[in-house]
């Protein structure tokens, strides 16, 4: 689900190609992944999330939108009935990871959706680089990995690449 286009900021920092600008990012992406493994089904929505969008009986959702308020709509939808969410939050050279999965889990990741107003103004785009997109990505399908495999997934991974500090 996305409403936007992909503009030239985005082939830097998201991994889309040159070829792609101009295209919805939600078609561009569904094309890529088909391209990796053409049996799988997409589902592509071209436009913001309202809620009852994507509907229950999934099993993991991957969160990766821009504002706390859709991330807040997502989670009341459909945090309770997940076996696994994981929600990555990037801004210049840091990312955030929250892995959930139980009780314990879910009230901590409540805890992090406080307001857009309280959120500090930094967009995802500034200073930032591919590499930081694809450590956000790498970070939540690792969570996913390790859930399956029945190891402990911490809730919160922190990478700082600016300092080099990872939590």
């Amino acid at each position: 689900i996305d409403f936007d286009v992909i503009e030239d900021s985005n082939i830097a920092t998201q991994g889309y190609k040159e070829s792609q600008r101009g295209k919805p990012k939600v078609t561009a992406l569904a094309e890529d992944y088909l391209a990796i493994n053409s049996d799988a089904k997409v589902s592509v929505i071209r436009g913001k999330y309202a809620s009852g969008a994507i509907g229950v009986g999934r099993d993991t959702l991957f969160c990766c939108v821009d504002n706390i308020d859709t991330r807040q709509e997502i989670f009341s939808d459909l945090g309770d009935s997940l076996w696994y969410f994981s929600d990555s939050r990037m801004g210049e050279e840091v990312v955030r990871s929250f892995s959930v999965y139980d009780s314990k889990n879910r009230k901590y990741y409540e805890g992090t959706l406080i307001t857009d107003e309280e959120c500090k103004p930094v967009k995802c785009t500034a200073r930032g680089t591919l590499y930081m997109a694809y450590l956000a990505g790498s970070l939540m399908v690792s969570g996913l990995a390790r859930r399956l495999r029945k190891i402990a997934v911490p809730v919160k991974v922190l990478a700082n690449m600016a300092t080099g500090d990872f939590m």
